[in-house]
């Protein structure tokens, strides 16, 4: 979804728009199962990378603080910061290559020191490594913070370094200056979110990167702020604008009702959460009607059309993994919406699961859904007694066959017949175990 990949990104939004006319009801086959160039994590994570490298060592050699001495070491460095960014919360299968090794981070770093290095973003980059967060490291990350906002890197670094020295601050309880900082920081983002110049595609990324604190009601407030200001008519980057608010409506609308058991809920509390959920599902469908291709905005909708109980859920999951094959969040989601408590049952949790598996795409994470699935039966039940249905065991045989003959296991292979004996107690199959 980089500026490299655009053609295959217009792909994939004229695939999307196929399942407009998608039913609600539930499919026996996931979409683009049977596709071995549908579009995953990993090629996610590629071109995710293009973007850092973009960001940070490309960045460095147009506006960076150069010097000879250091510029060979600072390329190399940031580079191998870009790839460890990239690989971040990523599962091994879908992680770029390291090529620069933590030791040689380390000794990077250290020379940067050395040679006095100035650069800000080098600063900033060396707070990562550094383990002593004492007085000297609160002020380098004071430091870096400063270089940062009177460089001319781009805006997304200097949010970055805006939020470590946030976190820093509230760790040390320093209130006041952690304030300070936050506004600074929803400036950052109102000015970011409102550049008429920023591609889709970089608008996509500088939400990507945010989207877990967008996640979190910790920060509800904070991007109550951003939202306040850039929710107006006719915004210069509609989907940017729509996303950020959708996902902030979200969170506002489970922070207002509570996040306890429904029968734990005010009246206020229920009048507050749909307001909120409706306000969110506005943003959101907006947004995915601007760029489908992006799977993090109808992996949302299947939480908000549980919680507007509307019954959309298998229709916004399906539009999220012809967006990305492998999606985790829409997975997840869906398979939350689908449990009894969500006029779900333990069968349809089963059939979702063995949809999963019959897919075979060991290369990816979606066949390990069946194994969720069957541990979160496992949780509404408090038993094995689903597990012992015919079918179930030679599922599993299925599963634990799949994961062995996958690249990477090869010394795994005693784990997984080991897996086999373990479930074929559970599954009541004696003597298969």
């Amino acid at each position: 979804m980089s500026s490299i990949s655009m053609t295959s990104a217009s792909v994939r939004i004229f695939t999307c728009l196929l399942v407009l006319s998608v039913s609600t009801q539930t499919h026996a086959v996931i979409p683009n199962s049977n596709d071995p160039d549908a579009y995953t994590e990993k090629q996610f994570r590629q071109e995710f990378l293009t973007y850092n490298q973009r960001t940070m060592s490309e960045a460095y050699q147009r506006v960076g603080e150069r010097d000879p001495k250091w510029d060979g070491l600072v390329i190399e460095y940031l580079n191998g910061q870009a790839q460890r960014f990239t690989n971040h919360a990523a599962k091994e299968k879908n992680q770029v290559a390291v090529v620069t090794s933590d030791e040689r981070m380390a000794e990077l770093a250290a020379l940067t020191v050395e040679f006095q290095c100035t650069d800000p973003l080098v600063n900033y980059v060396n707070l990562i490594h550094i383990k002593t967060q004492d007085d000297h490291y609160l002020q380098r990350a004071r430091s870096a913070y400063e270089g940062m906002l009177a460089s001319d890197y781009p805006i997304n670094r200097k949010l970055h370094a805006a939020w470590r020295l946030m976190t820093i601050l509230e760790g040390r309880e320093l209130e006041e200056e952690a304030k300070q900082i936050e506004q600074a920081w929803v400036d950052l983002m109102c000015q970011a979110v409102q550049d008429p110049t920023r591609s889709l595609v970089d608008q996509y990324y500088l939400f990507w990167a945010h989207r877990d604190a967008l996640n979190d009601d910790t920060y509800v407030r904070r991007w109550a702020q951003v939202c306040q200001r850039i929710d107006v008519a006719a915004p210069v980057n509609p989907w940017l604008v729509g996303a950020i608010c959708g996902y902030y409506h979200v969170e506002a609308g489970w922070q207002v009702r509570g996040k306890g058991y429904a029968k734990t809920v005010t009246d206020e509390g229920w009048k507050g959460f749909k307001e909120h959920l409706k306000i969110a599902r506005e943003h959101l469908v907006g947004a995915w009607e601007i760029a489908p291709q992006f799977p993090d905005i109808p992996g949302r909708m299947i939480t908000v059309s549980m919680g507007l109980n509307n019954r959309q859920e298998r229709l916004w999951f399906e539009r999220a993994v012809t967006a990305q094959f492998d999606y985790r969040t829409a997975y997840t989601n869906y398979l939350w919406s689908i449990r009894p408590r969500w006029h779900g049952s333990l069968n349809h949790m089963y059939r979702f699961g063995v949809e999963c598996l019959s897919t075979n795409r060991f290369d990816t994470r979606v066949p390990g859904l069946f194994y969720k699935v069957m541990d979160d039966i496992h949780d509404e039940t408090d038993d094995y007694s689903f597990w012992r249905r015919p079918g179930v065991y030679e599922n599993f045989i299925t599963y634990y066959d799949g994961r062995k003959h996958e690249l990477g296991q090869e010394d795994q292979q005693t784990w997984w017949e080991s897996m086999k004996v373990s479930t074929g107690w559970a599954c009541g199959r004696i003597p298969e175990a």
